[in-house]
């Protein structure tokens, strides 16, 4: 066997264990750790001590690692502190709207980056959408739709901050890039559930929410970071955007002490630092670096890519049907992304092939039958609503991923940034 051809069953080996792995429920930084490291053996035993250490010491990597690290800790603390749930609840009285609220709920609260999370949002979205006309399908499509399409547009995304972190892309371009479709997304589930939606009854669900937190109080430490992340990024540099983010931590807190919701400042702080959440994250930022490096490093990146120009398909294809397959069976977005950049030419230097990488990982995701907030709303919606669900799910995924396409490859600006 030529050693192209050994490296490329390495590749496809070591992939296909980090796949099994986090299909079987495995921690994803320990399943892209292992994967990287059976790599780097098979590849390149005696270079892989070498590897794990200049890993360590990229810049890329310290900024991926503390990124995630004030990313996570401001959400776990935002959670602990019963601020962000107060948030949701605050938005979905202050819009005196049923279709806003249920559209902007799940996306404030689904900024969180928290496994099976929907159910924070599930009750709200449940207790506007269902007075409002919308049934257990419909209410499942839009907890889940509108929780995860605004992370196509947000700048402090765990997947947007590593897909920058590995192609060198600004997460505000990628964020200004993706816009549009966001915008398109958000009307697609809009007109998804309109049909369905009737005043009467809308003003019950909304009065049945109690807000215990002033909105300019629950809302002012997310405004914050954002706002802070991304002007330390431009008068600090790199490094300004996890600063900013840490430095905006205490405004959770302050909110809490001001309203007087249960539990100590100090108390919520520590639980936070402690979290397995926290720590996880941050873990799994570093493996993510260490499987591009092991790709580098060992060659498989070169037979990967000498592989992929023998099959001569467009690289716009492959694209969107590698991070597509790979998101829907993990149900992970950020595997498919960390899996799909180092395997296709070419990506790095093409914002329209990041993005195509990006949206078509997310969107799929979102569908998968194994993913934790589709499977937990469908629970608390009840059991027949997930199967349901796919009338609105398949359409609105495949109609979102042909808008995207198209923008990024056939319009003006999809030409300009090609």
């Amino acid at each position: 066997m030529l050693w192209a051809d050994y490296a490329l069953v390495a590749t496809i080996a070591s992939f296909a264990a980090i796949i099994v792995l986090v299909k079987v429920g495995a921690d994803l930084g320990l399943s892209l750790f292992a994967g990287a490291l059976m790599l780097s053996v098979l590849l390149a035993t005696p270079k892989t001590p070498a590897m794990l250490l200049s890993t360590l010491t990229d810049v890329r990597t310290l900024y991926l690692m503390l990124m995630s690290f004030s990313v996570s800790l401001f959400a776990v603390v935002y959670e602990a502190s019963g601020v962000v749930k107060e948030l949701g609840v605050g938005l979905a009285k202050a819009l005196r709207s049923p279709a806003a609220a249920i559209m902007l709920v799940p996306a404030i609260v689904g900024l969180l980056p928290v496994a099976g999370g929907a159910l924070m949002s599930a009750p709200i979205v449940g207790g506007v959408g269902g007075p409002a006309g919308l049934g257990p399908a419909e209410l499942v499509f839009a907890n889940v739709w509108f929780r995860h399409i605004l992370f196509l547009s947000y700048p402090l995304s765990q997947v947007m901050i590593a897909t920058s972190a590995m192609t060198g892309e600004p997460v505000d371009a990628i964020a200004g890039i993706q816009a549009p479709i966001l915008a398109f997304a958000a009307i697609v589930g809009y007109l998804m559930i309109r049909g369905k939606l009737r005043g009467a009854g809308s003003a019950a669900g909304l009065k049945g929410l109690e807000v215990r937190v002033p909105l300019r109080y629950s809302l002012t430490p997310l405004a914050l970071a954002v706002a802070l992340a991304l002007t330390l990024r431009y008068v600090v540099g790199l490094f300004g955007m996890p600063a900013g983010v840490l430095a905006s931590i205490p405004a959770i807190l302050a909110a809490m002490r001001r309203s007087g919701l249960g539990g100590s400042v100090t108390g919520v702080l520590g639980r936070s630092l402690r979290s397995g959440r926290v720590w996880g994250i941050t873990a799994t930022a570093y493996a993510i670096m260490f499987l591009q490096h092991a790709m580098v490093g060992s060659g498989a990146s070169r037979a990967i890519a000498t592989a992929i120009s023998s099959v001569r398909a467009p690289p716009e294809l492959l694209c969107i049907a590698i991070p597509a397959t790979i998101a829907f069976l993990t149900s992970s977005p950020l595997s498919s992304v960390v899996l799909t950049i180092p395997m296709i030419p070419g990506v790095s230097s093409n914002p329209s092939l990041v993005s195509l990488v990006y949206v078509s990982a997310l969107i799929t995701y979102i569908g998968s039958p194994t993913h934790l907030c589709l499977v937990y709303t469908s629970k608390y919606f009840g059991p027949d609503s997930m199967a349901k669900s796919y009338r609105y799910l398949v359409p609105a995924t495949v109609v979102t991923l042909a808008f995207a396409i198209a923008y990024l490859t056939l319009t003006p600006v999809g030409r300009l940034l090609g």
